[in-house]
């Protein structure tokens, strides 16, 4: 007797071979994904280095609310807060 003749198709036929290569390309477009969003995050300023992995550039609101925090840490004077923050406004 013969074998059916999708019995080398994993008993699945066309439907198999299709849902296998969507597979297979749906992977490949979720590494290639992580590996751009991983590669951007390292380029921007990841969070070693106190940024972060969202989108570039930053707006200004995001910009504003860093100088509030670095002027409150004392890491700022008064002085180049504002200028900072007038350079930001601009």
């Amino acid at each position: 007797m013969m074998a059916p003749w999708f019995y080398n198709s994993g008993g699945l036929g066309w439907f198999g071979m299709v849902l296998g290569a969507v597979l297979h390309l749906g992977f490949w477009v979720l590494i290639i994904y992580i590996g751009v969003r991983l590669f951007r995050g390292v380029t921007l300023g990841g969070p070693a280095e106190g940024g972060n992995f969202s989108t570039y550039p930053a707006n200004k609101s995001n910009a504003e609310e860093i100088l509030k925090q670095r002027y409150a840490k004392g890491e700022i004077t008064r002085e180049q807060y504002k200028a900072m923050l007038n350079d930001i406004k601009e």
